[in-house]
């Protein structure tokens, strides 16, 4: 079976959005969107190209485009997330096997 179900859709199509704007495929009032992590020191999150997740006042906050895909982003594995770096349909097919065997 090659479908996704529902939520696995939403995981798809919210990184690729963030696939996006990274790659600045987005106009630019996204091109800010996302943080990448940075620190003037070697850690775990530095070397694996994760996004700063935005603090949220309320729990509602976690369900924004912002916080969501920047917490999913990071759960994408590395070897995911890098491959062929510019390539959406590499990316979507890449993650869409990933959900697939999740199920």
């Amino acid at each position: 079976m090659d479908h996704l179900n529902i939520c696995h859709q939403h995981k798809l199509q919210l990184a690729v959005f963030v696939h996006d704007v990274l790659h600045k495929r987005l106009p630019e009032t996204f091109h800010e969107y996302y943080t990448p992590v940075d620190h003037s020191y070697c850690t775990r999150q530095n070397t694996r190209n994760d996004l700063k997740i935005p603090r949220v006042k309320q729990r509602s906050g976690q369900f924004t485009v912002k916080y969501a895909g920047a917490k999913l982003w990071n759960d994408i594995p590395i070897t995911i997330r890098n491959v062929h770096m510019y390539s959406i349909y590499k990316f979507k097919q890449k993650y869409k096997q990933y959900l697939l065997s999740a199920i």
